[in-house]
Order: structure tokens, then sequence, then C-alpha cells
């Protein structure tokens, strides 16, 4: 019943990304080496993939194998073993409705392969609850039909699939007891909440150019939908994914500023619909008037002298023309009165004449009209200018009165900017005066309006006084102000409310006084308390199992953690520390009630497993802390052994776990604690043979009340070490006696191209509490003392250990490779035995060293039993 239980939940463990459809929708997901899954049996952890298949191990060396479709192929534990043919069914994308059926085969130890009918289908989409939390989440329902021919009887297996956590939350079923339970915390880390950060401008930045560019990046576990961006009220700019919402919405917006004082508003959504703001009040500062501006002005003053000089002429115009008409006017009349003193003879000439005058007449009052309607246009163009003239001094004028008054000014009386407040509701208080008299005022909260205060009659002052509720955490206040002329004003403040509460420890699993039928099971609870958790430890029967700190004290922490439990009463501790230094305790009694024995039948010899051999290799150059020196070839040194493991010595790719700057597993402390003690720890079996490399510093660290008679405790260097804070901050030597203990395989190697002396140069180096002394190797006998461990070093205790640019390599390191490649094989059998590499890499160091004016020793110390052959080449 345990076995199914197992291979029922984990052969489901699904994970995905939901989609903005209003129809909910699951595509098939992927998985990363590290994901975790915690039902109440323990935490299960993905440490291999192999050849498209997802291999999951948790506490009690259990185990299980998913394909890339998720379907279940294989599982394994300590009561059975279970394997499918083809695998469970299950379709991709879930959608409710969606529904399938498949004839499989699976087997036991007990039997071989029998074939089952399986029905399955996504019923519903629903709310559900949980000790982890509360979800919305897809209930999928499988049915099938065990038994022989003739007596088949149906089974069914409900579970609930939550796309918001990615996980399986629940598991129920009427016909096996142990399908009946739910998660009891989630590991996701992924899940991180809305966040907002805004790389450039500056918050109060000042700028002597109006364009600047808006940088910075929103980040949600949920997916960010969108981002918008605002200057001084007005929307200029919004962001989003075409392809759909992403854990990560980088943005470079460029904007134009306004001169003076702009405010900046930035909106971040996630696909819940969750905002985060960010604001910054920014300054431009121009250089005087604006080329368009001085083209401008010219360009009146032109047209003002242009439309003068046009009314001058008009008149010149006009009077020349009167002064011609009334010229030959007097000319004609003096003709026409000789004309009338001639005789009659010559009267018809005199009328001709006068009839030629009155057609000059006619035509100089044409002229005298055309001048008169010429000087009405031009008289009309001059008062146009004028007009215009009149106009812009009226403009210029109202601008002046427009300066002389007070400008729009938003006042934030209450709260601070950045303030900190422990009350959820608060009071916001203003005024809001100035500028041609104030028309409206709104209020925004985290991007949502709350209040909005509108006037026909513009007035010359408006308070703002009203409550606010909060979110916890960062709240973005906005109060935009509109004058009756539509210029606009804004003020902002950030204020964090931070919920007073004190520490608190909230068990989520195990329930008090529960009773289990397992030996292996997981603590789960939740630490909060607003003055932030120090320090969580789990504590099962008086003994200490789990322990966390945290360098920055977090305001919630989450604890998991795998434990034992003894048959009969279990008394589980977790006991939190605040940063002052306040604790407090919660204590659950889980009974444990072994399962009693029953007579199985016998079951048939399992062949006997093949051995393996599984490696982990670092290489440790770049380092956090500034004050660690770098190192040239540590990379190298560790990618060339991990090619020749690979390659010379034929480990499979799978089985080696290569962790250097370049890798995309960095050796930062947690890492490197993972690959040593947990993927080698669930992945290496009795037979097997585990090689482990360094390349790095090494480094000692006082420690006068330790176990060390030389008063140094010895450290390998992660990347993200701090040289005055080795002790929680790196690896003691000490640690692989622990890790040595986690081992089942019996035959483990360690090679460590690292010193220990602090001196000058080589791979090591001394804290500031640390000077350069005379270290000893106790540290390493106490390491290797158990039975079928070894550690070689690339050097004495006191010694340095050296890179040489002409090898490309530490000479440790160098001399290492040629052996595995062959140089090695002393005996020329085809072999090189662990041995047989140390006693050629210990002689070609020594002889190298000293060629190059140094001194250079490799130490090994443990032993094995036998001979460990390493690597196979060809004999001479």
């Amino acid at each position: 019943m345990q076995l199914l239980s197992l291979i029922a939940a984990l052969s489901v463990l699904l994970f995905s990304v939901p989609t903005l459809a209003q129809t909910p929708r699951a595509e098939r997901p992927t998985y990363a080496i590290g994901d975790k899954w915690i039902p109440p049996s323990g935490v299960f952890e993905l440490i291999r993939i192999e050849n498209d298949i997802y291999i999951f191990s948790g506490e009690g060396r259990r185990e299980i194998r998913l394909n890339k479709d998720l379907g279940l192929v294989k599982a394994e534990g300590p009561t059975g073993l279970l394997e499918f043919h083809p695998s469970l069914p299950l379709e991709w994308p879930l959608e409710v409705g969606k529904k399938g059926s498949r004839q499989i085969e699976w087997q036991t130890l007990q039997s071989g392969f029998n074939r089952i009918y399986v029905n399955w289908e996504v019923e519903s989409y629903e709310d559900v609850q949980v000790p982890a939390g509360s979800f919305k989440a897809f209930k999928i329902h499988y049915s099938f039909q065990v038994g022989p021919l003739g007596a088949r009887q149906w089974r069914e297996i409900f579970f609930w699939y939550a796309p918001e956590v990615k996980q399986i939350i629940k598991f129920a079923s009427p016909n096996f007891k142990g399908m009946n339970w739910a998660v009891v915390a989630i590991d996701r880390p992924e899940m991180a909440p809305l966040d907002l950060a805004l790389r450039e401008p500056k918050d109060q930045a000042r700028f002597d150019r109006e364009s600047i560019v808006l940088a910075g990046k929103a980040t949600s576990g949920k997916g960010v939908a969108r981002v918008t961006v605002a200057v001084n009220g007005t929307e200029v700019a919004s962001r989003g994914e075409r392809s759909g919402p992403r854990n990560e919405l980088l943005f470079e917006v460029p904007l134009k500023l306004n001169e003076g004082r702009n405010v900046l508003i930035v909106t971040a959504l996630d696909t819940k619909g969750e905002a985060r703001q960010e604001a910054r009040t920014l300054f431009y500062e121009g250089r005087g008037p604006s080329a368009s501006e001085q083209a401008l002005k010219k360009q009146l003053e032109e047209e003002r002298k242009k439309a003068a000089e046009i009314a001058l002429k008009a008149e010149q115009e006009k009077k020349r023309l009167e002064e011609l008409a009334q010229k030959r006017l007097d000319e004609e009349k003096k003709k026409a009165e000789q004309l009338a003193r001639l005789d009659q003879e010559k009267r018809t000439k005199a009328e001709e004449l006068a009839r030629k005058q009155e057609e000059e007449r006619k035509k100089a009052a044409e002229i005298a009209l055309r001048a008169e309607r010429e000087s009405k246009r031009l008289e009309e163009e001059k008062r146009r200018v004028e007009e215009l003239a009149r106009l812009e001094q009226e403009k210029r004028k109202k601008a002046e009165q427009l300066a002389s008054l007070p400008p729009m000014q938003v006042t934030i009386s209450s709260p601070a900017n950045q303030s900190r407040v422990e009350n959820e509701s608060i009071g916001l208080a203003g005024l809001v005066s100035g500028g041609t008299g104030v028309s409206r005022v709104v209020v925004t909260l985290n991007g949502t309006e709350v209040s909005r205060l509108q006037e026909r009659s513009p007035l010359r002052s408006m308070p703002v006084n009203l409550p606010v509720k909060l979110r916890e955490g960062q709240n973005t206040l906005v109060v935009t102000a509109t004058d009756a002329d539509g210029l606009i004003q804004q003020e902002v403040r950030t204020v964090h409310y931070e919920k007073r509460a004190p520490l608190m420890v909230a068990f989520r699993y195990p329930e008090d006084r529960s009773r289990v039928n397992e030996e292996t099971s997981v603590v789960a609870a939740l630490v909060t308390s607003s003055k932030g958790v120090a320090k969580v430890s789990v504590i099962l029967n008086g003994a200490e199992v789990h322990q966390q700190s945290e360098r920055s004290p977090q305001s919630s922490v989450a604890v998991t953690a795998p434990v034992t439990l003894k048959e009969g009463a279990n008394a589980i501790v977790v006991n939190a520390i605040e940063a002052d230094g306040n604790a407090r305790q919660e204590i659950r009694t889980v009974f444990y009630d072994r399962p009693k024995e029953t007579v199985a039948a016998p079951k048939k010899p399992l062949p006997d497993p093949p051995r393996e051999r599984w490696a982990v290799v670092i290489g440790v150059g770049r380092y956090e802390s500034p004050e660690v020196p770098r190192l040239r070839y540590t990379v190298p040194d560790a990618e060339a052994i991990y090619e020749t493991l690979i390659k010379s010595a034929g480990f499979k790719k799978d089985h080696v776990l290569l962790l250097t700057d370049r890798s995309e597993r960095r050796p930062t402390l947690r890492n490197v604690k993972w690959a040593l003690g947990t993927f080698l720890a669930r992945s290496a079996k009795k037979d097997d043979t585990v090689i482990i490399f360094f390349a790095g510093h090494g480094a000692p660290e006082v420690d006068q009340r330790g176990v060390e008679r030389d008063g140094f405790s010895k450290y390998l260097v992660p990347t993200d070490a701090e040289p005055d804070d080795l002790y929680s901050t790196a690896l003691p030597m000490d640690e692989l006696q622990t890790i040595f203990a986690r081992l089942e395989a019996q035959r483990v190697v360690v090679f460590l191209d690292a010193c220990y002396s602090g001196a000058a140069g080589g791979r090591t180096f001394a804290s500031k509490k640390t000077r350069s002394a005379h270290v000893d190797d106790l540290f390493l006998e106490r390491a290797t003392s158990s039975k079928g461990r070894a550690i070689i070093t690339a050097s004495r205790p006191s010694e340095v250990s050296i890179e040489l640019p002409d090898l490309g390599h530490g000479i440790f390191t160098y001399y290492l490779l040629q052996g595995l490649k062959g140089a090695a094989d002393l005996n020329r059998d085809g072999i090189v035995s662990l041995q047989e590499l140390y006693e050629y890499v210990e002689r070609q160091v020594s002889q190298k060293s000293r060629a190059v004016g140094g001194n250079q020793h490799p130490v090994m110390k443990g032993e094995l039993e036998g001979v460990l052959p390493l690597v196979k080449v060809s004999a001479k």
C-alpha cells in the first residue's frame, strides 16, 4: 500500500505555466535538476536526467523515474519495485473535460508484466485547501481494473494539480488508504512576488537635456503581464511580451521631460492583476529659450516690419495717384476753355476733344477708384497687422500675469516619503494651491484610484484629507492635481507597511498527536516575525536534525526538514530566533506505529547491481569578494579533469557533475554541499566508486578553541565565500567526514588542488584575522579515518600549490591529467590504479616544483582495500 502511494504520487508530479486565457490550461513542462516536491513522506529531489528520463530521489533510498511526458516508467523503494510499460497515460495540455484511456502493462518483484486498463479525465478546476495553503487546481480522475480475469475490480485515484505553484497538491482514493494526503510545503523559488526595479534614472536626478532613457526590469513568479510608464500624469509608454507573460521583463524606454519638475511613475502588473509602482521626481533645467522659440520670435518681428513697409507704400501710392488725376483734370479743363473760344468751325473738333476729355476723365476716375480700393485694402492689412500685434501684446501681458501668480503646488504633509508604518490604515493630508485655480485632484494607491475631488469653478486652493488602507510591503501614493488651464502637477509618497507581528511558528505538518506508519517523514513549518527571523532549527527527540540561518533576517522563513522517526512517541521541536535574540518554540508529538510484519511470498532473487562510477568536479577561479585573489587555471583544471574522466576513464557523462565559473550550476557553498552531500549520496550505491576533484583556494582561520592542535580551522573556499567569515561562508574540511558518512559507496577518492598555509601566492590566502603560520594535516587524518576513504592533496600543509602559465594548469592537476591518460601505468598492464597514480604524481610534481624554484609535495591520506583501478589505457 505504501509503495502504491509513492508510485501514484510521483508518477504525476507535474509542472506547467498558467496562461492568461479564460479557460484554464496547463502546457507540458520540463524539469530542472534540484526541483523539489514535499509530500508527507519526505522531500523528493530531481538529481539526474538520463535519456529524457527524470530521476527523482527521496529519503530512505526511494527513487522514481518519469519519461518526458511525465508518465511513470519505474518506481523503487525499500519494500519493492514497480515498472510500467508504457507509462501511465496523461496528455497535454490539461483542460477541463479532456479524457483518454490506454491498455498498459505493469510488473512487480512478485510477478511479471500484467495487463491493466486505465481511464483518465480532467473533471474540474476548483478551490482546494491543503496544509501548504489554498490554491486553484485541476481535479484529475484515474480509474483502472485490477485482479485476475473474471474477477477484475475497479479502483479510483484522484489528484489535484495547482498551476499557481506548478505542483500536485493533493491525492485522494476510496480504495487505497495510503493515497489520502496533501503536500505540506511548497519549495518553488521561482514563485517570487511581483517586484519592480528601476536602474535609471535615479530619484531627484537633474538633467540639462529634455530626452532621457528609463531602464529597469519587472519580475514575478506568476509572470509579468505589462509595464506602463507615465510622465506628469500622462501615459507615454507600455511594454509587454507578445508571446505571453514572462517571469522577467526588461525594458528601456526613451522619455521627454518638461522644463522644471517632472513626476515619473512606472506601474507593473502581473497575470493575477497585482500592481507594483515605482516613482521618480526628476528635474529638467533648460539653458534659456530653445532654438524653435527664438526662430518664432524673429519671424514675428520680421512680419511686423513687413506690414509697416506695406502700409507706407500704400499711402504713398494713393497720394501719387490722386496728384496725377488732379493734374490731368486741370490740364483738360484748360484745353476745354481754349476750345470754347475757338470758332464754330472748330466746335466739332472741340466736341471731339471734349469727348476724349470725358473718356480721359472716366479713365482718371477709374484710376482714382482703383487707388481708393488699393488704399482700403492696404488699410485693412494695416488694421490686421495692428490686431495681431494687439493680440500678441495681450498674450504677453497674460503670460506676465500668469508668471506673477504662484505656480500650482501639491504639498503632502502626511505621510512622509519612505516612511515605515505598523498600521494598515493611515491618513493622507495635504493641500493643492496656486496656478489659475485648482479644478481636479485625483489620489491613487498602487495604481488604483481611491479619491477624486472635482470643482466646476476652479478654487484657489483645495485641501486633501482622506484615510487610505495600505497593503503589506511597499505602497505608492500619487496625488495628481489639474488647474483651470489643464496644467498637471503631481506629488508622490512611498510608504512601507510593516505589519507588526510577533515571532510565530506555524506547524504545517505533522499534526500534533498524529499517528503515522512510515519511519521517514517531513517537518514543514512557517516562521514569521516583523523583526526578522535569524535562525531556525528542528530538534527530534532532543537531537538537532536541521538548521538554517539567514544572513539578512527575513520576515517569513519556510522550513522543510526530512526526519526519521523512532517507534513510539517522537517529540519534534521547531526553535526560532529573531534578529534581537528573542526565541520561540513549538512542539509536536508524533507516534510512529511500526507496521506489523507479514509473511510474504518468496521473492525472486535480484541480480547483482552493476558497479557504477560517479564524480563531482569543482573549479573556482573568480570569487565574488574582491579580497580573495583570483586563480587563473582552476577552471581549465576542472574542465580538463571532467573531459578526461568521460573520455579516457570511461565515466558516464550523466554520472559526472561539473561546477565551475562557466557551468550552469556555479560553485557556491550551497551548490558544493548539494553536489557532495545530496547528488552523490542519492546516486552512488554500495559497490560504486566515487571521485571528487576540487581546484581552488584553501584557507586557514584562527580557531584556538577548535580541535586542531595548530589552532587553525581549514576550509575549501567556494565562489561566494567571505574571507573574514569563513566559518559561515566556506566549506570546513571537517565537513568531509559528514559527507563521507552520507555516502554508501565503499570507495571514495578525493583530489584537492588547493593548499591551506595562508602564505602569499599559490592557491591559498589568509583573512585579515589570520596570519600565515605553520599548519598541520591532522584534519586529513580525521577525514580519512573511515574505511574506504582516501584524500590526495596537491601539497603538504605548509606548502603552496603552484600554477604555471607554460603548463596552462596547476602543477598537481597537470601531472594528474598525464597520469590518467596513461603515464602513470607504471607496471605497463594497461590499467592505472590509484596507487600508481599517486606515485607518479608525487614524483613528477616534486621534481617540477624544484625546477621552477618551488617546494611542493603531494600527500595521500587514508587507505582502500586492495588495488583500485581508475583508468584502462593501452598497455605498452
